[in-house]
Order: structure tokens, then sequence, then C-alpha cells
């Protein structure tokens, strides 16, 4: 079963043990992930990065790929929610001269041959490697996004096992993206229509976009083509998929040339092999501006020379044990001590330059950086990646408006965001600032400009002080921050004529920000300022504790009507995690008040995969809510447990002394862990935003991996 599988890729034992790497000596610095069956319940993806480039690669190939932005500029075609899943790819096909048989080198996408021994896939920190073995013949693919270039490389092993020489066709596959993915999916008429692929040489160049904005995809290959496809109608033939496209199946390829349609890269090389021998063959997937005619060719060309690929494995190995080497945990926890050494960190960097976009969940279409998202996830590279974060924070900054509030998602490349009226959004960049001042010492960044979206630039220190006064002065009747459309919890909207409720939420994460603000005045020696600031964060936390206590916890809201939301007067959604976890993490909770509201926690919301976000789940819509009751009880906002949530729980536990409360949670959240069931399904080394929880039917399912703040 997948779900059992671990580090070592075996079905039991110690839940972490790292895996002897691909190159070099064991290495829990870098430890991979091997999956031995290909046929996991959800695509089991790796993130293969630098600062400008990504791909996103399954377990047998899938995925895509896109420079700077998955929506803007996106490379490589992949179709969400498809059956079969997980297609296109990056895909080799082999096939037998002597009989015509052939098969998929990742084993998909063509998927012929039983997987069972001979399929493996090693998920490490910056590459993926698939070894299949098939007809006596060998392979392994290697996938790896070099550090300073804007392209990817697939390397290709084949190696014959067979007593006799054998003769092989090896056809290699993308599907290319027309760059801007939502038009690619939807506007037929228009993107068929510019549709420019060639080849030349050993280099196929998608143009569609060069002749407006200098932009071009191209893949070049290490061995001169036999034959080559540009267009997929061409290569897969009618009525076929990518499981049996009829160049492959015919042993040629076309030669074809894309004017309209469907763009792709497709090339064949023909191998004799020798009993026992072994040969590579190299692609280079890549994207450049402003191109000449041998532009492609000469990017390409060093990452095609021996052992190219292999020193850019080097380099990605050893920049992602630097990365994890600044913070290394040692406890007698080897499952903890091999995720927060590895993975954890390798996906807290994945989500602080992703946000939450470009998965298999979301496409990178809909929504570029989120801001809120943005501010939570520099708190988990901060330690490593001080400079990078230092920009983010200021490029942040110039998404906020001048009275405070804040776009909540803007796109790197463009520029365009939506505010969306989530009034916590603006906060974050509060608390990420301090903790980034904490960690540096870098005041002058409090001095530097940054621009307001509708106004003149103005100092960092004045970006802060507007967000914390814009909450200050929108308060409800309770005198706690309304809420606007929603706050972290996007799905708790309590719609109402007056925009009157509040947010218990919103009301401790400014209190904490008020106290972060007055910590910063008195390490700058503005004695008063500290002192008005911690003014009102004890005003504000007086509040809170004196409206929203019900008694043995907090409430989570109060609606635009007045009434309490969260609270053992509610049918539905009685008790909410966050009121909970923030009252504590901001300091508004007393120490008896922390204890019980902790045992509530316990009490009400504990489930067997960690404590679920709310309790009871709504069971029905109920317009005075919201979307949150959109979704079937346990599902994500409606009583699931939402694992950032979580993180909160056990930092919240450990707070106030309960250890053990801590412990659990943390324990139950720990991706892999052996209390997972069966039905766990996305990948076990890195976190889930969500995992359904009871009543569900399919409790314990888990959903929505990679790009969550729960890493960091």
């Amino acid at each position: 079963m997948m779900d059992e599988q671990r580090m070592d890729g075996s079905s039991g034992g110690a839940p972490h043990a790292a895996a002897e790497p691909v190159n070099g000596p064991l290495d829990t610095m870098a430890a991979e992930y091997v999956i031995r069956d290909p046929r996991t319940p959800m695509p089991w993806m790796n993130y293969l990065f630098n600062d400008t480039y990504c791909a996103l690669v399954s377990a047998t190939g899938g995925g895509y790929s896109f420079q700077r932005c998955a929506r803007d500029r996106r490379l490589l075609r992949y179709r969400l929610n498809n059956l079969p899943a997980d297609r296109p790819g990056r895909y080799f096909y082999v096939r037998r001269r002597d009989t015509g048989a052939y098969w998929s080198a990742g084993w998909a996408p063509v998927q012929r041959g039983a997987p069972d021994g001979c399929f493996e896939c090693r998920h490490g920190l910056g590459y993926t490697c698939i070894r299949h073995q098939q007809k006596e013949v060998d392979q392994e693919i290697l996938y790896v996004v070099p550090r300073n270039a804007d392209l990817e490389l697939w390397r290709l092993r084949l190696t014959n096992r067979a007593p006799r020489a054998v003769a092989l066709s090896v056809f290699s596959y993308a599907e290319f993206c027309l760059y801007q993915a939502e038009h690619d999916l939807s506007n037929f008429q228009y993107t068929f229509n510019i549709a420019r692929c060639r080849a030349l040489g050993s280099v196929i160049q998608h143009e569609t976009w060069t002749r407006r904005y200098g932009l071009f995809t191209f893949q070049a290959s290490s061995l001169p083509p036999v034959g080559w496809d540009c267009d997929r109608e061409q290569f897969m033939g009618t009525g076929r998929g990518e499981h049996a496209p009829r160049a492959v199946e015919q042993g040629a390829c076309t030669n074809s040339t894309c004017l309209h349609g469907n763009p792709i890269a497709a090339f064949q090389v023909d191998f004799e092999l020798a009993p026992g021998e072994t040969r590579e063959w190299v692609l280079a997937l890549g994207f450049a501006e402003q191109p000449q005619e041998d532009t492609a060719a000469r990017l390409a060309a060093p990452w095609l020379q021996p052992g190219a690929v292999e020193r850019a494995l080097r380099e990605v190995r050893a920049h992602w044990q630097e990365q994890c080497e600044h913070f290394v945990v040692e406890t007698p926890d080897a499952g903890m001590n091999t995720v927060l050494n590895g993975w954890h960190p390798y996906q807290a960097q994945t989500t602080f330059r992703l946000s939450r976009g470009p998965s298999i969940y979301e496409g990178g279409i809909r929504r570029g950086l989120g801001f809120r998202d943005s501010c939570q996830d520099t708190l988990g590279v901060l330690h490593a990646e001080a400079p990078a974060v230092r920009r983010r924070l200021l490029q942040l900054a110039a998404n906020q408006f001048v009275d405070g509030r804040s776009r909540h998602q803007f796109f790197p490349l463009s520029g365009q965001g939506a505010e969306d009226h989530c009034w916590d959004t603006h906060l974050w960049l509060v608390l990420a600032l301090c903790a980034y001042l904490r960690e540096t010492g870098d005041w002058d960044l409090l001095a530097e400009e940054a621009p307001f979206v509708d106004g003149d630039p103005a100092p960092v220190a004045a970006h802060l002080a507007a967000a914390v006064d814009f909450s200050l002065a929108h308060l409800g009747a309770h005198g706690l921050p309304r809420l606007g459309r929603s706050d972290w919890n996007d799905c708790l909207q309590l719609p109402g004529p007056n925009g009157g409720a509040e947010s218990v939420f919103i009301a401790c994460q400014l209190a904490g920000a008020l106290r972060e603000l007055a910590a910063l005045a008195a390490q700058r020696g503005a004695v008063e300022h500290a002192r008005h600031r911690l003014e009102q964060a004890e005003e504000l936390s007086a509040r809170i504790n004196a409206v929203a206590w019900d008694g043995e916890w907090y409430a989570r809201a109060f609606d635009d009507y007045g009434r309490a939301v969260g609270t053992s007067g509610n049918a539905f959604g009685r008790i909410f995690l966050n009121a909970q976890t923030w009252s504590i993490m901001a300091g508004v909770a007393a120490p008896e008040r922390a204890r019980r509201a902790l045992a509530a926690v316990a009490r009400w919301l504990d489930s067997p995969f960690g404590p679920r976000l709310l309790n009871p789940p709504w069971e029905e819509f109920d317009p005075a809510v919201g979307a949150l009751s959109d979704m079937p009880a346990g599902l994500k906002e409606n009583g699931g447990v939402f694992c950032q949530a979580v993180a909160w729980a056990v930092i919240a536990a450990a707070q106030a002394g309960a250890a053990e409360q801590a412990w659990r949670y943390y324990r139950q959240l720990l991706p892999g862990h052996a209390v997972r069931p069966a039905a766990y399904e996305a990948e076990p080394y890195v976190y889930a935003q969500m995992i359904i929880a009871p009543p569900h039917p399919r409790a314990g399912t888990a959903r929505n991996s990679w790009l969550t703040g729960t890493a960091a």
C-alpha cells in the first residue's frame, strides 16, 4: 500500500528512515522518498525549482513547468482533474524495432507491464529519478532544474540486460502551453490559430509569442534526432491518447511543423545496444526572451555536454544541503529529525516562492501570490533566506493601500491584484516584518520606502502603522475588529446588510501585532510610542476577555446582528479552534483561561487525525454563515482538520505549557506518521492543507498538499 511506504520505501519499520541517495553516501540532510508502486492514489509530486524556473514532476513524469509566473509564463500543458489522471507529462517511449513492442520508460503513460519489482521513483530535494525495467531493458530518467538557468534537464539512461544486442527507437514527448495558461485551456478559437512550432536540427522551438513579446520555449537534444514532430495530432494520430501515439506504434515520427493547433516537442532517436551496454540521452527544455536564430542551441549547449547533468545534480544537492544546515534538529524521534532536517525546509522554501498557486489542485491560474500566505511563508525560511525575505516584504508592502488594507493576492509579472476584503490580511505584514527584524536586526528596512497601491512611497514603518490603525479604526458593536468579507477562514463570511460582523480571530491577531509594535518601539528607544501601543493591546485584550469568553472557551465571531458564533448556545459550530489558539499565542488569555480553552479543544475538537477546525460541523447550507456551510460536514473549513490551524494548536499548547497535548498534535500532523490510515492518499513526505475529519465517510483523506503554510 502506497500510504504505508516510508522514506526507505519499505512497508513497515521506522517511519522515516533515510534512503540511500542516487549519488554519494547516505545523506540525512537530503533524504529521498522512495515510491515502488507507480499507481499512487493521487499524483505524488515533487517541485524542482530555482529563483525563476519551476517544474512540477510526479512519480511517473507528469506535471508542468513555468518561468516566474504559472499563469502568464506556463511552458508545459497539464490537464487538471483529468481521466486518466496526471496527463500530460515529460515522457519517453521505448520501442523495440524487431517486434514493434513499446512501453514508457517511466511506466506512464503507456502503463504497460506489471510495475511490481521493476519500478522505483526517488523524489529528492531538487530532483526526481525514475527507474523502470521492461523487456530486459533498464531505464533511468533523471529530472533536475539547474541552480542558475531557465530550463530543466531530462536524462534518460538505457541499459541492455539481455544476452543479445537490442535495437530500440526512443521517442520523447512534451506538450507546450501557449504561455497564458487560462487562455490555453479555454480560448481555442484564438490559441489554435496562433500556434507556431518548428524543428531546427536538434532543437524544437515553440515560437507562438516570439513575434509579439519576444518569448519562446525550446527543447534541445544531445543526440541528433532521426525524426521529430511539432504537431500533436500528427504525432498522436486520430482518436488516440498519450498511451498509444501513432508515431510510436508505427516506429517513425512524421517530421511535422505546427502552424495551427497543439504544439509539442517530440524527438526520435535510435539506439543499438550491445549486451550490458548503457547509452544516455539528455534533453534540455527551457525558456528564453528576445531570441536570435541560434539562441536555443546556445543556451542548451552547456547542459548537453557529457557530465553536465551530473554536475547540475551535484550543485542542486549541495545547495539544498547547505540550506537545510541552517537549522538542524537532533531529537530522540527519528521521524521528527528527518522531516525537519529535509523535507519540511524544502516544502517551506517551495511555498515561500510559490504561495498557494501552482499545484495540481489550484493550477496557478486563478491566483498569484497571496499577501497573507506570503507573509506567513517568510517565517519558515527567514533563518536561511533573509535577503530574499527582505525583497518579498518590500514587494508585499507595495501591495498595501494608503488606509492600511492590502490586496489579498497579486501576480508577480503583471502586478495585477485583487483586494477581496479579507480584513486579517494586512496585519500579517506586521507579524512577518517584526519577525524579520528580530532575526536580522536590519533596522534600516524600517526607513526604506515602499509605494502604496493608491499613494506615494512611504517608509516601511508607516506601512506597519497603517496596518494596525486600519483595524483599530474599523471596530464593531463589541469593540472588536470587523470581519470584512472574511478573515483567515475565507469561508466564514457572516454576511449582513450592515457589514458589521466582528472577528475574535482578528482581534487576537491585532492584539499580537500591537504588542509586536510596542516591542519594536521599545527596542528603538521610542518609549512613549511603545507605551501607547502596549496600552492599545491591553485594552483590546480586556475587551476580548469581556465579550468573547463563553465560560469554557472563546467565541469565534459576532455576526452582523451581534449574535455570537462559536459558543455553547450555537447548534453548529459551537467551538472553533483558532479562537482558542490565537488567544494564547497573542497573550490575550490568562493562564487559567488558556488551560480551560485547551481542555475544551481536547474535549470537543480532537479527532484521530488532529484537532478539527470547528465542531459540530454544519449539515446543511446556512446563509447566515456563508460559504463554510457549502461543504459537507468534516470537509475543509466545515470541521475538517486544517493543518495550518493544527500547527497553531501545537504552538499554543507549547506556549501554555501543555507539552503532551502539543506533542500529540504534532505527531498527528507529521506526514507519513504510522497512525495515518490507508485513506490518506496525498504525498506522505510533505504537509497537506487539510485532512478530512469525522463524520465525513472519507475521514483520514488528505488534499491540497505541498502549498500550505503548515510547513513554515
